[in-house]
């Protein structure tokens, strides 16, 4: 304690190196490391100063020591607490993360009564720190005084100190957002109704109105990603296992038409307006087993048997397959960077089947005349944004996740991020305006889909899960789903 005491040069520099090191947001995703320390610096000593001077006048009275003396120890004390409260922090975190509700407006209802929980955390933990380092000073420095006074004076130190510390940490770490009603369905949801499919959290593709009526269970077998024929009441989805699927709605008949270890996504199926026909994308190994291409693969659902077409494509990762409304041809989309003009060109080409022969030819132009197919094509992102003549709306994914909405010159955003860097606990993503203007939908990392009134500002819980589409042609197949990949 004497060193302490007596290197008064080597303790500030030991508090500043505290507050560079442990600053309160100084999590594994911040990435800029400078700025973190920097921030810890900047909010950090000035509440250390605040504190020990607040702290040594309840302690100096009590004591009946000068003011100055106080000083120093309490410098000790409060690095001592900070350090200590770094655990206590991971225990909030944790805590935070498994007992917090997950649909918004049971969070942010229950979000006080949190912060106030975690404050009490490290109240705890400040008054046990600081009472062993004040009485061991005390015992050093040979100052008279017995263990219930000195409590005494360590708990009036901390509630004057916390009294003011403690509102001004949760108004500066709240949430932020925009929005100004949370409720916990949406059965305001404004009609005509629209239809939402979704995976549930079981696994299973659902069906459920806006307003979350008529909730059903469409395949009720564990669904990764899907496309949706509704002119046939047909299902393609692929399940847990990977394997590609056929579901026909009137019956509820599964069919396994693909079993495969291959990555693939819904982009690369398809399945004739017959239902007779899946058309799949296989992979092909060269030589070296290194690069793959693709092959168009048949398979025939009344007989189970498949059929090769022989017929070798470029593996670009950038591969679109959908049938034409004819049930002998269907269309395979390539879409390839070009390095010389620095576009990506789309080619597409016709595979038409005719006496168990596939003949295949390149055409020019973008067919028409394609099955009526709804999914998740494209890319992951590209749903991250939507818009009309109107309004804009983008979800942002990562650090910082929130929805901006931007109509006329309004600008309001959705977010939860909590914290001084507002780094958030939750990414939101998958905006969907509805046919009405009104309304959107999104979803978030939490397995939530919402409904959101733009007017109103009003945000309500749809149901839980994910992957979620319309009937709209924001999910209407076409060769150039590709193409949607700004972002």
């Amino acid at each position: 304690m004497k060193y302490y005491l007596t290197k008064k040069p080597l303790v500030i520099l030991a508090c500043i190196l505290a507050c560079a090191l442990c600053p309160t947001e100084a999590r594994a995703d911040a990435i800029n490391f400078g700025f973190v320390a920097v921030a810890g610096v900047v909010i950090l000593v000035p509440l250390t100063l605040f504190t020990m001077f607040v702290e040594g006048i309840p302690l100096s009275v009590g004591l009946r020591i000068p003011y100055q003396r106080t000083l120093k120890i309490l410098l000790v004390a409060n690095i001592a607490s900070m350090l200590a409260g770094l655990p206590v922090k991971i225990l909030n975190a944790e805590l935070h993360s498994l007992y917090m509700p997950h649909p918004l407006a049971a969070y942010f209802r229950a979000y006080p009564y949190m912060a106030v929980f975690g404050a009490l955390n490290f109240f705890l933990v400040t008054l046990l720190v600081e009472f062993g380092v004040v009485a061991l000073w005390c015992r050093k420095a040979k100052i008279p005084v017995g263990w219930g006074k000195l409590a005494f004076l360590v708990l009036v130190m901390n509630v004057m100190t916390y009294a003011v510390l403690a509102p001004l940490n949760y108004w500066a770490t709240r949430p932020r957002h925009d929005v100004k009603t949370f409720t916990d369905d949406s059965s305001w949801a404004q009609h005509p109704l629209t239809e939402i499919y979704y995976i549930s959290t079981n696994g299973n593709l659902c069906a459920i109105m806006t307003d979350g009526s008529k909730h059903r269970v469409v395949i009720p077998d564990s669904v990764r990603d899907y496309q949706y024929l509704p002119q046939q009441g047909l299902f393609l989805y692929r399940n847990c296992k990977d394997t590609l699927c056929l579901f026909h709605e009137s019956d509820g008949q599964t069919i396994e038409c693909w079993q495969t270890s291959q990555r693939y996504s819904m982009n690369e199926v398809t399945i004739s307006p017959d239902g007779k026909t899946v058309a799949y994308l296989e992979e092909r190994k060269d030589k070296y087993d290194y690069m793959s291409n693709r092959e168009p693969m048949l398979f025939d659902t009344e007989t189970r048997q498949r059929y090769p077409t022989a017929i070798i494509f470029e593996d670009t990762w950038r591969n679109v397959l959908s049938w034409s409304d004819s049930s002998d041809t269907f269309y395979i989309g390539k879409r390839k960077w070009q390095s010389e003009t620095q576009q990506y060109l789309t080619t597409v080409t016709s595979l038409t089947v005719s006496n168990n022969v596939i003949v295949a030819q390149q055409i020019e132009s973008q067919p028409r005349a394609l099955i009526e197919a709804y999914g998740r094509f494209g890319v992951w992102f590209a749903f991250h944004h939507d818009s009309d003549n109107y309004i804009d709306i983008r979800a942002f994914y990562g650090l910082g996740s929130c929805i901006v909405i931007k109509q006329d010159n309004d600008k309001w955003y959705i977010a939860d991020n909590p914290g001084l860097l507002k780094l958030g606990t939750r990414c939101f993503s998958d905006v969907c305006l509805l046919e009405n203007g009104k309304e959107f939908v999104f979803s978030d990392s939490k397995n939530g889909i919402y409904l959101v009134n733009i007017a109103e500002r009003k945000v309500g819980l749809i149901t839980s899960g994910e992957c979620f589409i319309t009937l709209t042609p924001r999910y209407k197949q076409n060769l150039r789903n590709w193409e949607t990949e700004e972002y």
